[in-house]
Formats: structure tokens, sequence, C-alpha cells
């Protein structure tokens, strides 16, 4: 469950620069502990979006960057890019480690805060 605690210290955590959030060890990635109870914490809450795909494909189509969507989306919409980076990693190994990279995982969780 996410609750304001956790998300409050999940910005803390992916918002630390210091922070190792993940490793590539035998051409894999091995996230840390703190990455892997986030996604376990989304999994387990309301925030995941069984239907992602259907309300970001138009902006994918369009080649619209979904970081750059963050900034202006409704919590529908940010629920949906959380999803596409945290289910994505099931098809693409690194969507996730790419989301921690350009901050969307902190800059979503900061706007739904």
């Amino acid at each position: 469950m996410l609750t304001k605690e956790k998300i409050d210290a999940y910005i803390a955590f992916f918002d630390d620069d210091k922070q190792s959030f993940y490793k590539t060890a035998d051409e894999y990635i091995k996230y840390n502990k703190t990455v892997d109870m986030f996604i376990k914490d989304c999994y387990n809450s309301n925030i995941m979006d069984t239907e992602y795909m259907s309300k970001l494909e138009g902006y994918i189509e369009k080649g619209i960057d979904l970081k750059s969507l963050i900034e202006t989306a409704d919590t529908y919409i940010l629920k949906a890019i959380l999803t596409f980076y945290i289910r994505g990693e099931r098809f693409s190994e690194g969507m996730i480690a790419n989301a921690i990279d350009k901050k969307i995982f902190v800059t979503i969780l900061k706007k739904l805060n």
C-alpha cells in the first residue's frame, strides 16, 4: 500500500542523486531493494492502471515524450505513465532504470502527493 508516508519516503529516495538505484551484472539489471519495494507497493495499491496503453497510445504514436507530459497531466495520465514504465520492464529490461534516470518516478510521485 502506498501511504502518504511511503510516498514521501520514496520521493526522498528517488530524489537522492547519491543513491545507487541499480547495477548491471552479467547484462542484467539488479535493482536496489527499495526500488523493488516501490514496485511491489505500486502493484499492491490503486496506483497501477490496467488501461494504461489505451490512455497513452495517442501520445506515443505522436512521439510525445512522456516525461514532458507529466507536467500538465492529470492523475489518470500520471498513473498510466507510472504503469507504463513499471509494466514495461517485463517486455524491455531497463524501463525502470530509464524512468529512474529520467526522474520520472520522483516527478510523478511529487505531483500525486
